[in-house]
């Protein structure tokens, strides 16, 4: 038997989900300090919420798309995957001659096509505004 060091109860070791901590809380003494933290702080646990449950969905070959972006945005050089202009990652960054990075599923999602590495591009903001929701051989792509 352990003592849960909120509510000073003597429980099983199975009640407890880390019993070899020092202050170890026992699981109905987390809950309520769960959602007691939740009421306090909306705003971060729906941002928490929001990525576990990107996470939950990542199934297979698809990620989410918040990982997605943080690693094929993380190259120091971008150029556009349908018409080759040169990328930048911020708005304030802009510049003559160069686009504004986003991703695009190369096969959308409204089509049949998953978050995954195989089906996401690196585009400029004008291409995937242009392209849409359409398949890649339905858009002509050009100089802007």
């Amino acid at each position: 038997m352990l003592k849960c060091s909120k509510c000073n109860d003597s429980k099983e070791e199975n009640k407890f989900r880390f019993p070899k901590r020092v202050n170890r809380i026992c699981k109905d003494c987390e809950v309520i300090i769960t959602k007691v933290w939740r009421s306090n702080n909306r705003e971060r646990a729906r941002k928490h919420t929001k990525k576990s449950d990107d996470k939950r969905r990542a199934i297979d070959e698809e990620i989410s798309l918040y990982h997605a972006k943080r690693i094929l945005l993380a190259s120091p050089i971008l150029s556009c995957g349908y018409c080759g202009i040169r990328l930048v990652k911020k708005r304030k960054d802009l510049k003559e001659g160069y686009g504004l990075a986003n991703l695009d599923h190369f096969i959308p999602l409204s089509k049949g096509g998953i978050t995954s590495f195989d089906n996401l591009v690196i585009c400029c903001e004008g291409c995937n505004k242009r392209k849409a929701n359409k398949l890649f051989s339905e858009v002509t792509f050009g100089g802007h």
